[in-house]
C-alpha cells in the first residue's frame, strides 16, 4: 500500500549513510576543494589549495513537512540484519508515534543521495585553476503534494477523517530521477585591483540518464467513498496528469552506476552548465604582500585576504533526454469517474510501481510517447562570507529552486543557512543552523573538518533520540590536499634569518675590536735629542734629515728631498741664508757641505734662522755651487763609510765654478 511504501521508505534512509546534495554547512569553506565547485565554480580560482583529489563523499537526505517521528530511537539493526521482516511486529520503530502535521498547506518529501566520486581541482597559477569532476545524484521527491491527498497516501483511503467529503482543485507532484555526470571546471581571476577582487567560473557537464519517472497531477476532484462491501475507495470524478518513465521497473545497481560513466548503454542523455562569480573586499592587502630579493613584490596567495566575500552562482541548467522505443513510456491523460481502492495498490513497491499506475490509470497505446525531457535541479545560489577574526567567519547562504512545480525535473528544495565557522588549514568547524524544505523548518547542524577528512549533518536533531525529527540527514567525505602560499612567511622568515646573521658578525667584529683595545700597546720611542752646538732649521721634517751642523737650511719640502748624505747645499741669496762663519752680511763665496755625524762636528753657537717662505716656493732643482778645493787639503773622514764633501775654503781662495748637483732621486 501507499501507507507501507512511504513509512519503510523513511525507515531506511535513517539508516543511510551517504553525502548530501548541496552541503550548505560548509558552503563558505575555504578548504572545501572540489566539493566547493557544486555550489559556485569559481571558487577554486585563487583556491588556497594547489591541488584537492577527491577520494569518495556520499551523502543521504531525507526531509518532508507532513509527519514527524518523536519516539524513542529506531533500532536500525533491524534494518541491516532483517530488511524483509521490518514489518513484523514493533521491533523496529513505535509506529503509534508516528505524528501527523495538519496546518492546511502542500506537503513536500525528498530523498536524496549525492556520490562524490574520484575527482581534482588543480590551480595552474595565482589567476587560473581548472577541475574535473565525476558525481552521482538520485532523488525521489513529491512536491506541493495537498494535504488530504497527503492523507490518502500516508494513511490510505480507509481513514475516517476523509471518508464522504468531497475535494476539488487537489494536485501532486512526484518526480524520480537518477543520473551520472562528468564534468569540466575553469576558472580565473577577472579583477584584481587593490581592495577589489573579482573572480569567475563555470562548468560544463556530460549527463548520463540512468533512470526517470513522473506523475504530474495539477488538477484532480474527488471523494473517498465506500462500496456495498464497506471497502473504502476513491472515486476521481475528473482528472489530467502528466505520466511517464524510461523504464518500468526502479531497480539501480553498481554496474549501471559505473557503465553511465565509461560509455555504457543508457536510455537517457543531455549536456548541463554551472556559471559563478565570486567578489571579494580586501582592504588590508598590503598585508598579504612581500618583497623578494629581486625587489619586486608579491602578493601570498595562501591566505585569506578579504573581510567579506559575495558569491552568487546559477547551477544545473541543462536537462536530460530519454529517448527508447522499447523502454520509455509518456502519456497525457485525462480521466473522468475513476475508481481507485486499496487493493489497487495492494503489494506495490518501488520495481512495479510503473506497470501498477499503468493499470490502474487505464492508459492506452494510442497515448503512448517513446520520449521525454528532465530537467536538472536548477537552483540560483547566493553566499554571503563575513571574516570577523583571522580564523573565525560567518556565512549566510541561500539556494533557492527555479524549476517550477509542474516541471518533469528533479527539484531541489529552497533553504537558508547561517553557519559561524572556525576555520583553519588543518581543523574546521562549522554549526549552521537553517531554514530547510522550503524555508519552512528550522534545523541546526554541525560539520567538522580534519585535514581532507569531512564529516557532517544538515539536520542534528533527527539523529537524536526524543527529537521530532523529519528526516535523517549525514555525510561524509575523504580527499588528499596540497596546500599553496605561506611565501610571505617563508619571505620574513627568510629575512629575519638574514638579519640575525648580519647581527652577528657585527657582534664578532666589536668583539675583535674589544679585545684589540684591550691589548698591551709598545710604549713610543724617546724624541731625539738635538746638540745644542747644532743649528735649527725651521719647518723641516727631522725624521727624514740627518743632524747638520754648521748651516743654516732653508725650509725643504720634504717630500721631494733627497737623504742628506748625497746632497749638495750651498747658500741661497734668494732666501735670505747667512752663512755659519760669517755674521756681518757680506758677499761670500758659494761653500760646499759635507754632511757629518753630529757627535763629532765642533760645536758652533747655533744662529737663528731666518723667515721661511711656503713650500711652493721653493725651486725644484738645487742652486749651483763651487766646485773650487779649499787649500789646505780635506776636512775629516767622515764615519758609517759616508761620503766626503770638500771642506770650506778659507778667505781670498780662488772661486771657481761648478755644475750643479742634481741627486739621483
Amino acid at each position: 500500500m501507499p501507507q507501507r511504501l512511504l513509512i519503510t521508505l523513511l525507515l531506511l534512509l535513517s539508516a543511510s549513510r551517504m553525502q548530501a546534495q548541496h552541503l550548505l554547512g560548509s558552503s563558505g569553506s575555504n578548504y572545501a576543494g572540489t566539493n566547493a565547485i557544486f555550489l559556485n565554480p569559481s571558487s577554486i580560482a585563487d583556491a588556497k589549495q594547489g591541488f584537492y583529489l577527491n577520494l569518495f563523499g556520499g551523502h543521504v537526505t531525507f526531509a518532508n513537512t507532513y509527519f514527524h517521528y518523536d519516539g524513542a530511537g529506531v533500532e536500525t539493526d533491524l534494518i541491516l540484519e532483517d530488511p524483509e521482516g521490518i514489518w513484523e511486529g514493533d521491533g523496529l520503530f513505535e509506529r503509534s508515534r508516528i505524528r501527523e502535521r495538519l496546518d492546511g498547506k502542500p506537503k513536500m518529501a525528498h530523498f536524496g543521495v549525492d556520490l562524490r566520486l574520484p575527482s581534482f581541482m588543480l590551480k595552474l597559477n595565482p589567476r587560473h585553476s581548472i577541475g574535473f569532476t565525476t558525481r552521482f545524484r538520485t532523488a525521489l521527491q513529491a512536491t506541493n503534494v495537498s494535504e488530504d491527498i497527503a492523507q490518502v497516501i500516508g494513511l490510505g483511503t480507509d481513514n475516517p477523517a476523509l471518508q464522504n467529503t468531497p475535494f476539488t482543485g487537489s494536485e501532486f507532484y512526484f518526480n524520480t530521477n537518477a543520473f551520472a555526470e562528468t564534468g569540466f571546471t575553469y576558472a580565473m581571476v577577472l579583477l584584481s585591483q587593490e581592495k577589489r577582487f573579482l573572480k569567475g567560473g563555470f562548468t560544463v557537464k556530460r549527463l548520463t540518464g540512468i533512470y526517470s519517472a513522473h506523475l504530474l497531477a495539477p488538477d484532480v476532484d474527488y471523494q473517498m467513498s465506500q462500496n456495498q462491501q464497506g471497502e473504502s475507495y476513491m472515486q476521481v470524478q475528473q482528472g489530467s496528469a502528466n505520466f511517464g518513465f524510461s523504464r518500468s521497473e526502479f531497480d539501480i545497481d553498481e554496474e549501471e552506476v559505473g557503465n553511465a560513466f565509461f560509455g555504457g548503454n543508457a536510455p537517457g542523455s543531455g549536456w548541463g552548465v554551472d556559471i559563478g562569480f565570486t567578489y571579494e573586499h580586501r582592504p588590508n592587502y598590503t598585508d598579504y604582500q612581500y618583497t623578494l630579493d629581486d625587489g619586486k613584490e608579491r602578493t601570498d596567495h595562501g591566505e585569506n585576504k578579504y573581510r567579506y566575500r559575495v558569491g552568487v552562482a546559477l547551477l544545473d541548467v541543462g536537462s536530460i533526454t530519454y529517448k527508447d522505443p522499447q523502454q520509455v513510456r509518456a502519456y497525457d491523460i485525462e480521466r473522468q469517474n475513476l475508481d481507485l481502492s486499496s487493493e489497487t495498490f495492494e503489494g506495490v513497491d518501488l520495481e512495479n510501481i510503473v506497470p501498477t499506475l499503468e493499470e490502474a490509470l487505464k492508459v492506452q497505446a494510442s497515448e503512448r510517447k517513446t520520449d521525454f525531457t528532465s530537467g536538472l535541479p536548477t537552483a540560483l545560489h547566493l553566499n554571503f562570507d563575513y571574516r570577523i577574526t583571522r580564523n573565525l567567519f560567518l556565512n549566510t547562504a541561500v539556494l533557492h529552486s527555479l524549476r517550477n512545480k509542474e516541471s518533469v525535473t528533479m527539484h531541489q528544495p529552497s533553504a537558508l543557512a547561517v553557519a559561524p565557522r572556525l576555520e583553519g588549514k588543518r581543523l574546521e568547524l562549522a554549526l549552521p543552523v537553517y531554514l530547510t524544505n522550503n524555508y519552512r523548518d528550522l534545523n541546526f547542524g554541525a560539520m567538522l573538518r580534519l585535514g581532507s577528512f569531512v564529516v557532517g549533518s544538515n539536520n542534528l536533531a533527527a539523529m537524536l533520540p526524543g527529537s521530532k525529527a523529519v528526516g535523517p540527514d549525514l555525510y561524509m567525505g575523504l580527499g588528499i590536499s596540497i596546500g599553496t602560499g605561506g611565501q610571505r612567511a617563508k619571505a620574513e622568515e627568510k629575512a629575519r634569518k638574514k638579519e640575525a646573521k648580519e647581527q652577528r658578525k657585527v657582534e664578532k667584529g666589536q668583539k675583535k675590536a674589544d679585545k684589540a683595545t684591550m691589548a698591551p700597546q709598545p710604549s713610543p720611542a724617546p724624541p731625539s735629542q738635538t746638540p745644542a752646538n747644532t743649528l735649527q732649521s725651521t719647518s723641516v721634517d727631522t725624521t727624514h734629515m740627518a743632524p747638520i751642523d754648521s748651516l743654516v737650511i732653508d725650509p725643504v719640502d720634504t717630500l721631494h728631498t733627497a737623504p742628506v748624505d748625497t746632497l749638495k747645499y750651498a747658500p741661497v741669496d734668494s732666501v735670505g741664508t747667512t752663512p755659519a762663519d760669517s755674521l756681518s752680511g757680506a758677499a761670500r763665496e758659494p761653500v760646499q757641505a759635507v754632511a757629518t755625524d753630529s757627535s763629532q762636528t765642533p760645536v758652533v753657537e747655533p744662529l737663528q734662522a731666518q723667515p721661511t717662505t711656503t713650500p711652493a716656493a721653493i725651486p725644484a732643482t738645487i742652486q749651483p755651487t763651487s766646485t773650487a778645493k779649499p787649500e789646505g787639503g780635506a776636512g775629516p773622514k767622515p764615519e758609517n763609510k759616508q761620503q766626503t764633501a770638500p771642506a770650506i775654503p778659507p778667505a781670498g781662495a780662488t772661486e771657481t765654478k761648478a755644475p750643479p748637483a742634481i741627486s739621483n732621486d
